[in-house]
């Protein structure tokens, strides 16, 4: 996304552009499983929050139907410590968890999740507005942000909401199991605060159709500027600023040479190439950036089973490795949705906007309506079965996709019994696998920003870079457009 954009904007400003794309496909880690019967979900990015005003501004300009996308909504369900119950019946069940007074006065109050939202919000009143815009920016060095830079999400969790009274390793199983974030515990406390100061929970969408609608809209635009299979082996700036690009395509081992390139490859493919002229710095930002591990399964059924069970979009939580469980949202009421996304906004208003802008957007950039989805079907349903990070993205990871599925499957039959006879087909992706993104989305760890962000930001000679890792939004495909929109900016200056 990074590289489509960049490219199509240095299009419309007259320049000559080539992208170099070593797959056969555009969009990276926006890739939608689709499946003959029309059904889909996502095997990667696969929502855009209201705050993201870069992203729905592509949307809008392709045209693109957007609708509501909710993580939580009623039907939704727990199996934890092998207790099944509804997501709206949590109170009933805090018993399997050996609960302090107090932890439990807070869930009861405001559900497992609060635990979470009182340690971020006890943090982010450490910090000044000249604190947070300089956290968006990567800058780490004020006594503040250096202390949320250093502390894992674990540790911060641990010392309480009001980063006083440490929480129980009880408290902890139940916000590590109900939430899925055990998975990222060794992740950066800086990285969860820019998260909530872009407001990345609110006023989620996704695009009709299929995520991937976007990096292809983008493509047809740069028609005859892609070139498709065609690998980057080596980069060298040379002393005169110009660049050489090694690559191997379907005409044999080439080398291109120009005297500007924007470099979107994750660190994790940089440190298979041979790199030449790169300082210090950037060669240490390369090798020492973090990713998180992320794999996701998609299981088409026959039937939408859910559907029997009173099920409407969402998702159900387990304990075991499957961890997360989306139903489809298209065959919620439009009217649900609209009541289910204000009840997902925690209070802030929706379409409340990050620290983050380059400047101020255009007027007229709105975000695409929102649509209704098509009638209600008592036909096929694709879910995304299992969505994973850290240890046990790996754990089902490395297991192949045949066995990768089955496991899913089965540490899904306390949610839904059977679930393994309902599904026909399956798609899945263990992205530390995938040979052009070697890792899920970038989630520094402690110090990671303060060390290696800058450099790893900075352009060298002749030679820029973007790319959800480089920008305020990891994770996100509003960071991949921001960092490539940053680099159109330094490209034309």
């Amino acid at each position: 996304m990074a590289g489509l954009t960049a490219g199509y904007e240095l299009a419309q400003l007259g320049h000559d552009v080539q992208l170099v794309e070593a797959s056969s496909r555009v969009g990276g880690r926006v890739l939608t499983a689709h499946f003959p019967t029309g059904q889909y979900h996502e095997l990667g990015a696969m929502r855009i929050p209201a705050s993201h005003d870069y992203t729905r501004h592509y949307v809008t300009a392709l045209q693109l139907g957007l609708r509501r996308f909710v993580n939580d909504r009623p039907g939704g369900r727990f199996d934890l410590r092998g207790r099944r119950f509804e997501v709206a019946d949590y109170r009933a069940h805090l018993g399997a968890f050996g609960l302090q007074a107090p932890e439990r006065a807070d869930i009861e109050r405001g559900g497992p999740g609060a635990l979470y939202g009182a340690v971020l919000e006890g943090w982010m009143e450490t910090l000044t507005d000249g604190d947070r815009r300089a956290l968006f920016l990567g800058d780490v060095r004020s006594t503040a942000l250096r202390a949320i830079d250093r502390l894992s999400l674990k540790e911060a969790l641990v010392q309480g909401p009001r980063c006083g009274e440490p929480w129980s390793g009880e408290g902890m199983a139940l916000l590590g199991t109900a939430t899925a974030l055990e998975g990222l515990w060794d992740r950066s406390l800086s990285m969860f605060v820019r998260d909530e100061l872009a407001a990345n929970g609110d006023g989620l969408e996704e695009i009709c159709g299929g995520m991937d609608l976007l990096p292809k809209g983008l493509a047809a635009r740069l028609d005859g500027k892609i070139r498709f299979a065609t690998q980057v082996k080596r980069i060298a700036i040379t002393t005169g600023g110009a660049v050489l690009l090694g690559i191997d395509g379907d005409d044999g081992p080439q080398t291109l040479t120009t005297d500007c390139v924007l470099c979107t490859l994750p660190f994790g493919v940089m440190r298979r190439m041979e790199l030449v002229g790169f300082t210090s710095a950037k060669l240490d930002a390369i090798r020492n950036m973090s990713y998180a591990s992320s794999t996701k399964v998609i299981a088409h059924c026959s039937e939408r089973f859910w559907e029997r069970e009173g099920i409407l979009g969402g998702r159900s939580i387990t304990d075991g490795v499957a961890r997360q469980l989306y139903y489809p949202m298209d065959s919620v009421p439009r009217s649900q949705l609209s009541a289910a996304a204000a009840n997902n906004a925690e209070g802030r208003p929706e379409g409340q906007r990050g620290l983050h802008h380059l400047s101020p957007p255009a007027s007229g950039l709105a975000a695409a309506p929102a649509v209704a989805g098509p009638p209600r079907e008592v036909g096929p349903g694709a879910l995304l079965a299992s969505y994973t990070w850290g240890h046990d993205a790996r754990r089902l990871g490395g297991l192949g996709h045949a066995r990768r599925v089955d496991a899913a499957l089965t540490s899904l039959r306390g949610l839904h019994p059977g679930i393994e006879r309902e599904v026909d087909e399956a798609q899945s992706m263990y992205w530390d696998d995938h040979p052009w993104a070697m890792g899920a989305f970038a989630e520094l760890l402690p110090r990671d920003l303060l060390d290696y962000f800058p450099a790893a930001t900075a352009p060298e000679p002749g030679l820029h870079f973007a790319g959800e890792h480089l920008s305020p939004f990891p994770g996100w495909i509003q960071g991949a457009i921001y960092s490539g929109l940053r680099a159109t900016a330094e490209i034309v200056d």
